[in-house]
């Protein structure tokens, strides 16, 4: 789920946004039926709107407070949004991004994944006042863009959208792409290399000072950009070959360059960005781990059906137990004090933390 004012909002297979309160767990509206299962995270909007992708390539606006829906839109060329879709806030960016675009922005990316969907797959950008398309990436298919299931990451500062994707059919196709969020322009990399990553499953993730962006592939290599001007490879660091990044990484409020995250073969982990490379800090099992939530402890729901509380330097030190017999998703909070998990089992729980910690 994700917060918002007091709120949860959540979704999932049975095609329904809902709305809870996050005191009391009580509907706030009526959930909202899609045409299709929401298989994404949903994006909070400032303005007052809840916004979600959904397995029949449509888009939703729905109002936070009433549960009305701002518009539908069905994006041409989409068999799905899986991918949790992005936003540009314009009151937050800069002048540049100001003076081109009149208006908020949510980014929607496509999983098109049969035939030759393979090499089509785009990139919109709607405006979110009225779900008007203000631009549209490989509309004509002319780059070969393979499906998408991570969440882009949008750098207000260069108005840049980091969008990671498979390879293609033979894993050599792009898989990084950098695109203008003002135009929905083309970004080259240093060379062509260097956006040729293999596939890719999970978020790209900026470095808080910016100049780094970290994506995981599925051959469980992490790999590091130069995100200033050139977007050349920095760094790859092998993981092992079940490592798959699941969903982003973390960096460290206070330590540049320590970031946190957990992989498909049961791991939760950190590694040092050293600017020439990368090393690992530690490795902590944890079955079946979700995408993690780092706050003073790190959070991990788990597929033992507990959430796993560890110390930053990898310390295993409480397990909470959520429901037996079912996996524990991401990790969610809403002012630090509580967290919010779901289950395998359709279930969302509230968990209150302790001076920051597990009860």
């Amino acid at each position: 789920g994700i917060t918002g004012e007091g709120t949860i909002y959540t979704s999932g297979n049975p095609s329904r946004i809902v709305s809870l309160n996050t005191a009391t767990g009580a509907h706030s509206w009526e959930p909202v039926g899609t045409s299709a299962a929401v298989q994404g995270w949903l994006i909070w909007h400032p303005g007052g709107k809840v916004l979600a992708g959904d397995q029949s390539g449509r888009v939703y606006s729905v109002n936070t407070a009433t549960g009305a829906q701002s518009w539908t839109e069905v994006t041409t060329g989409y068999d799905a949004v899986q991918a949790p879709p992005a936003a540009q806030i314009r009151a937050w960016s800069n002048a540049a991004f100001q003076a081109a675009v009149p208006d908020d922005l949510i980014f929607a990316a496509s999983r098109n994944s049969t035939g030759a969907f393979n090499t089509n797959n785009k990139v919109v950008a709607i405006k979110v006042s009225d779900g008007t398309v203000f631009w549209t990436f490989n509309g004509a298919g002319a780059s070969s863009v393979d499906y998408i299931v991570g969440m882009p990451y949008v750098d207000y500062v260069r108005n840049r959208l980091y969008v990671a994707s498979r390879a293609g059919s033979g894993g050599g196709q792009r898989s990084l792409w950098v695109l203008d969020t003002r135009d929905g322009s083309l970004v080259a990399c240093n060379t062509a290399a260097d956006c040729q990553l293999g596939h890719i499953e999970s978020a790209p993730t900026l470095s808080y000072d910016g100049t780094t962006l970290y994506v995981g592939d599925k051959a469980g290599n992490l790999h590091a950009i130069n995100a200033t001007t050139t977007l050349a490879l920095k760094w790859s660091l092998a993981l092992g070959a079940s490592a798959t990044l699941n969903g982003f990484v973390w960096e460290d409020w206070t330590t540049a360059g320590r970031i946190y995250f957990s992989t498909a073969d049961g791991n939760v982990r950190s590694v040092q960005d050293n600017g020439t490379s990368g090393s690992v800090v530690w490795t902590t099992p944890v079955a079946g781990p979700g995408t993690p939530l780092l706050l003073e402890k790190i959070f991990v729901g788990s597929s033992d059906g507990t959430v796993h509380q560890l110390t930053l330097t990898g310390t295993d030190e409480k397990q909470f137990t959520v429901e037996t017999g079912v996996t524990v998703g991401d990790v969610s909070t809403e002012d630090a004090g509580q967290i919010f998990v779901g289950t395998s089992a359709g279930k969302l729980y509230k968990i209150n933390l302790t001076g920051g910690a597990l009860p």
